[in-house]
């Protein structure tokens, strides 16, 4: 990346959104990615494409009663 800006997430509610600034200041620009998770952000050299990795990880735990046939 050339340095020209600083990219950062928003979080307002589920899905946090990708933004970004002028290195040299101004307004931060909402660069319309939303995704819960995102991490693992890398730009490429020419500063037009990016690649990331998001989503969530749900842990379930299930109690089944009465499963088993009566013997």
């Amino acid at each position: 990346m050339d340095g020209r800006y600083i990219l950062f997430g928003v979080s307002r509610g589920k899905e946090p959104e990708l933004w970004r600034i002028s290195a040299e200041g101004g307004q931060p620009q909402n660069l319309g990615i939303r995704m819960e998770g995102i991490h693992t952000l890398s730009v490429h050299p020419d500063g037009r494409r990016i690649a990331f990795s998001g989503g969530s990880i749900i842990r379930e735990v299930w109690a089944l009663e009465n499963y088993l046939p009566k013997p």
